[in-house]
């Protein structure tokens, strides 16, 4: 078996060479240094209700570090105004002509 047998079959980044193995804890604040986004897993489908009913908007989402989430109600096009409270993955609510528009959920 000769050294060109064992190559490499893939794509590296960023490489970086240390003296020592780095421990856990080193390994994930490299991780977290690169502050990735995070990953939304499951977007908010449109929902349309009758009036005095709840509703559940459902959402999730993954990334390093902890995530934060807030809902926010929108013009269609940015968000506009955080909805107060409203700060897990999914958000539920009574229904009512006061409460009508977009919402959008932020993490």
């Amino acid at each position: 078996m000769s050294a060109a047998d064992n190559q490499w079959a893939g794509t590296i980044d960023d490489v970086a060479m240390y003296p020592v193995a780095l421990s856990a804890s080193q390994v994930l604040s490299h991780f977290f240094a690169a502050k990735r986004p995070p990953l939304i897993s499951l977007q908010p489908t449109n929902n349309t209700t009758p009036e005095n009913v709840f509703v559940t908007f459902y959402s999730s989402a993954y990334g390093p570090g902890t995530l934060a989430y807030q809902w926010y109600l929108s013009d269609s096009v940015n968000p506009t105004t955080p909805v107060p409270g409203q700060t897990s993955s999914n958000m539920t609510f009574n229904t009512s002509a006061s409460q009508n528009g977009n919402y959008y959920n932020s993490s």
